[in-house]
Parts: structure tokens; C-alpha cells; sequence
């Protein structure tokens, strides 16, 4: 990783503009109720996320919609492959894993108050497409445009993006829900897990459409549907592992894989100051 790269400062200082608005306005959000704070959100992420792309973009002098990974062309199959990937998850997570490893769980029930209903629509509209505009359309393709050639240098980009995709859930957790130290170690290590496997999505589908609608779709399903289950705390690493794998391997088979993303490592690799 060429840590003096334009492209890591372009990415690391769009994410200190983000991070600059986002922790004050979750501690703001402590104060309020659940469904004031998903209601809010609908206009405060687009607003925080744009007020953190813009001034990099502008100085990257980027070129439209698909240096972020998103094309119209294929769009929709790509996004409806995240969410059948999503669905493929969930079934593992909460169904296949704990039948097979002997606790077989209740059956699911929709849970469809007001709150849920809120924060429905702000996954849908907000948490989806905003974190991975953000985190995956070009905070981690601007760090891979920083990184040697090869999967180690693919892997460093995506666990250093991951890394701070997972850090940026943690205001949530100290602000909002007032987790506790083993609950927040915990989330912070799944974030980073759910974001390196999107990170590999988006490279195999050339874009970011399937990881916005696994993105959505799992965390709809796991808002929506309560699966009453008695499975122990160390089968969860299995659930989450197996699951995520099935779930991003089948988005990526049903959309197809499509090249030319992200189109500046060609460029930094002919370069012999790799920036």
C-alpha cells in the first residue's frame, strides 16, 4: 500500500469529513427515541455522505456514476442478485446452520410495528445505498488504486476500507444503543467480515449495484423477520461464515461479472510512482 498516494489521502480525507459530521450528529441522536432517530436519517446520510464525497471528487476530478461502480445498464439484475443473495444468508444464518448443528429454530414471524416500519424505509433508502456509495463505491476503490498489484494488495485495500466501514458503525453503538464492551467488540467484527466480503462482491461484479441490494435485503430481513431460535454463542461465528459466503458467492454467480472496475488501477500500475 503506498500510503503516500493521492489516491489513500483522497480516500482517508473524504472519511475524516464523514466521520467529522457523523460522530456529532450520533450523539445527537442519543437523545432521541428509535423512530425519531430512523426518520432523521433519511435526510442526515445522503446529506453527510455528499458533504463528504464532494470535495474529493471534485479534487480527484472523477468522471460520473461509474467511477462508483454503478452503471444503469444491468442495474436492476445486478441489485436483485444482492437481494436473492441476501435471502440465500439469512435462510443459512438462521435456518440451514442451527438446523444442522441440532437447533432447529421457530418459525419466523414479521415484525411489522411502526419503528420497524421506519427503519425499513431508511435501509432502504439510506443505510443500503449510502454506505455503499460511500464505503465501496469509493472509499475502497480509491485505496486500491493506492495498493501494489496482486491479492495481497487487493486484499490490504479491502481489510484497511473494511476496517473503517466497521469504525464507522461504532458512534451507533456508544451513542444511540449504549452497547456494552463484548456487544460492541462483537459488531465491530462482523461489520468488518460483512464489509471485506462486499468489498470482493463489488470486484467480482465489477460494481457496487449487487452490494447495495445484499446490503438492504439482509438488513430488511433481519429487521422484519424474528426467528425465535436457542442456538448457543459459539455457533454464531459458524452462522455468520457460512452464511455470508453462500450468500455473496450466489449475488455474485446471478449477476454476472463485468470489467472495467475501478478503472484507475490500470493506470496506477503503469505508473512508476504507483500513483
Amino acid at each position: 500500500m503506498d500510503f503516500g498516494s493521492r489516491h489513500w489521502l483522497h480516500a482517508l480525507s473524504a472519511y475524516a469529513l464523514f466521520m467529522a459530521a457523523w460522530v456529532p450528529y450520533r450523539w445527537i441522536c442519543g437523545g432521541l427515541d428509535p423512530a425519531e432517530v430512523y426518520l432523521i436519517d433519511l435526510a442526515a446520510k445522503p446529506a453527510i455522505t455528499a458533504l463528504a464525497l464532494y470535495p474529493t471528487l471534485v479534487l480527484a476530478d472523477r468522471g460520473g456514476l461509474r467511477d462508483l461502480g454503478l452503471s444503469p445498464a444491468g442495474m436492476p439484475r445486478r441489485y436483485a442478485a444482492g437481494l436473492v443473495g441476501a435471502a440465500a444468508m439469512w435462510a443459512a444464518h438462521y435456518l440451514l446452520i442451527p438446523t444442522l448443528l441440532g437447533y432447529p429454530p421457530g418459525p419466523p414471524t414479521p415484525d411489522l410495528d411502526l419503528e420497524s416500519a421506519l427503519l425499513s424505509l431508511d435501509i432502504i433508502l439510506t443505510a443500503g445505498p449510502m454506505e455503499e456509495l460511500f464505503d465501496r463505491g469509493y472509499v475502497f476503490p480509491e485505496m486500491l488504486r493506492s495498493a501494489r498489484p496482486g491479492r495481497i494488495g487487493t486484499l490490504a485495500a479491502a481489510s484497511a476500507a473494511s476496517a473503517l466501514f466497521a469504525l464507522s458503525h461504532l458512534p451507533i453503538d456508544l451513542f444511540v444503543w449504549r452497547a456494552g464492551p463484548l456487544w460492541t467488540a462483537f459488531h465491530m467484527a462482523s461489520t468488518f467480515a460483512f464489509g471485506a466480503a462486499l468489498c470482493w462482491l463489488s470486484l467480482k461484479t465489477g460494481g457496487i449495484e449487487a452490494a447495495v441490494g445484499f446490503h438492504t435485503g439482509w438488513d430488511l430481513a433481519v429487521t422484519i423477520l424474528v426467528v425465535p431460535s436457542v442456538v448457543p454463542g459459539w455457533a454464531y461465528p459458524i452462522r455468520e461464515a457460512v452464511g455470508l459466503t453462500l450468500g455473496v458467492a450466489a449475488a455474485a454467480a446471478l449477476s454476472g461479472a463485468r470489467g472495467g472496475w475501478p478503472r484507475a488501477p490500470s493506470r496506477v500500475r503503469s505508473s512508476p510512482q504507483g500513483t
